[in-house]
């Protein structure tokens, strides 16, 4: 003997049904929320690259010609002997800055529907990875070169 029941729902129900998937499918499309921690830790970084930024483009103004930080810092300068630590720092704020908005940018691509129906999501994501690596990359041969190994043989 079969035992089913069936229930019959009315139309106020149904409404309150489809009102809360409709909740559960945001919750799931919905972004997570990113932490204090990581907040705080990108507004330092931000912090970080302006006062680089405006140390390099304005520093010439500030400090004498021959100041040692300000030309270590500037990593287009042609002085002799920089202070390493100050050259090194230096390259890794403006080529991970640089990284930064060229993946900025791109990511924000991905908001633009004609460009995501021509070339796709994927690629993409893949185009800002690969601007993140070749960073890397390049930020591993320019801190050997700064400190004197020959990475061009």
């Amino acid at each position: 003997m079969n035992n089913h029941v069936q229930y019959k729902i009315d139309q106020k129900a149904m409404d309150e049904l489809n009102k809360k998937s409709k909740i559960d499918k945001e919750r799931k499309d919905a972004k997570p929320k990113t932490s204090v921690g990581t907040i705080i830790f990108r507004a330092v970084c931000a912090l970080v690259a302006v006062a680089y930024f405006v140390l390099l483009f304005f520093g010439q103004y500030m400090f004498a010609a021959d100041d040692l930080f300000i030309n270590s810092l500037n990593p287009f300068s042609n002085i002799k002997n920089p202070n390493n630590i100050i050259r090194i720092v230096s390259l890794c704020i403006l080529t991970l800055s640089i990284s930064f908005v060229l993946r900025f940018f791109i990511g924000r691509l991905v908001k633009v529907k004609k460009v995501t129906k021509k070339i796709g999501i994927a690629v993409i994501e893949l185009l800002g990875n690969l601007v993140k690596y070749a960073a890397y990359i390049v930020l591993i041969f320019l801190v050997l070169t700064a400190l004197g190994v020959n990475t061009t043989e």
